[in-house]
């Protein structure tokens, strides 16, 4: 993507439909508690309270491997992102991935599973052509579960001085989140507007974190509800939802 006047398109694109916003480029990122700093060299590391915002090219490799054990960081929805048996989907709106009221939603799966941390890698726009080149860091984010809300939002959501580019609320189109186990995940896709949760280890387990948490939905009825809202009045394409339903219903465990 070519930068212009230190301005930006993000481009998605779903099922031949393009769309693209325009965002703020920002050189400094935020740590939290109105500490400004500035990752000239990306070779550092960004810290908040109680987790750290990941900037180093090490870590940022670690988490990326790890993601790749529980996602296919290649494709796309409609088709499966997620590798291995992890059982039931629940569907919630892209934008709910980043909403600090969900930070405890990951925080009770990660624990399900033993992980300390609950870790967000941005898969779209690529790292290597967006946020290196606009000198943001590398973008991931690793936190501790005892993390609070506000930490998580430090993390994802804070712009350095009104200049959205530098929050991944705004930048990111595509997200994986897990945690190092691998045996659980969030995938969040901007454009059909969507996230998708799966590594509930009982159904007993996923309609207690639904009710805490939710509300959620089950493929058929993100189809009717999310999805159809991000199309605004265009119904879903019959192949895209047959493939969603495929992949995400009961007959895709």
């Amino acid at each position: 993507m070519a930068a212009a006047e230190g301005r930006r398109g993000v481009q998605d694109e779903v099922q031949g439909d393009l769309v693209e916003r325009e965002v703020e480029a920002a050189p400094d990122l935020i740590a939290g508690e109105g500490e400004k700093v500035r990752a000239p060299d990306l070779h550092g590391t960004l810290t908040v309270e109680k987790g750290t915002v990941v900037v180093d090219h090490c870590e940022y490799l670690d988490i990326y491997s790890r993601s790749s054990v529980i996602f296919d960081l290649g494709a796309r929805l409609p088709s499966q992102v997620f590798k291995g048996d992890l059982g039931d989907s629940l569907f919630c709106e892209f934008e709910a991935v980043f909403f600090p009221e969900l930070w405890p939603a990951f925080c009770e799966m990660a624990r399900w599973h033993g992980d300390g941390h609950v870790e967000l890698l941005v898969l779209e726009p690529d790292c290597d052509d967006f946020y290196i080149p606009e000198r943001l860091g590398y973008p991931a984010v690793s936190l501790s579960v005892e993390a609070s809300v506000d930490d998580y939002w430090a993390a994802v959501g804070f712009e350095a001085e009104g200049d959205s580019l530098g929050s991944i609320v705004i930048s990111a189109n595509v997200v994986a989140v897990t945690g190092p186990s691998g045996r659980w995940g969030c995938w969040g896709e901007r454009c059909p507007e969507v996230g998708v949760f799966r590594g509930f280890p009982n159904l007993a387990a996923r309609d207690k974190w639904q009710e805490q948490f939710g509300p959620f939905l089950e493929v058929s009825d993100a189809l009717d509800s999310y999805l159809q809202l991000s199309l605004s009045d265009r119904a879903v394409p019959a192949e895209y939802a047959a493939a969603l339903t495929a992949n995400y219903g009961p007959s895709g465990r």
